[in-house]
């Protein structure tokens, strides 16, 4: 199976795993509890890995682009395609991307199991993976 994905460093998308809202990034995991999340009123004594995970909030360590970034969901995020070979599944990205069918966000869909670069076309890139499941 086919999908398309926007990204400026597929591979490392692809190391990582899981799909993060790119903005903003924190230089620490305390950062991102109390600039990001954390409530008006905490308490100093408060860890802040704990109040995350207590309220089910995701933060990870992305390597690569540096920073810590809320989770949103495991899997990247894609365009499901309709073609069935590499050469017919970059024209339909293409065809699509330039249609405006497809952009940067909405995608609807993660992709689950191992996940292999078949081709760019600039910043859209060709993924062939084992099955997708919906976006939560």
């Amino acid at each position: 199976m086919f999908v398309a994905r926007y990204s400026l460093n597929i591979k490392a998308d692809i190391k990582r795993g899981w799909s993060g809202y790119f903005e903003p990034a924190y230089e620490t995991l305390d950062d991102a509890a109390r600039l990001g999340y954390w409530p008006t009123e905490w308490d100093e004594e408060e860890d802040a890995a704990d109040w995350l995970e207590a309220n089910d909030i995701d933060f990870r360590h992305d390597p690569e682009n540096g920073g810590w970034r809320h989770v949103h969901h495991n899997g990247l995020s894609c365009w499901v395609l309709d073609a069935e070979r590499e050469n017919a599944a970059l024209f339909e990205a293409a065809t699509k991307d330039n249609g405006g069918e497809i952009g940067w966000h909405g995608f609807g869909y993660a992709t689950r199991g191992k996940v292999r670069l078949v081709a760019s076309w600039g910043i859209l890139h060709i993924l062939e993976v084992d099955y997708v499941t919906m976006e939560i």
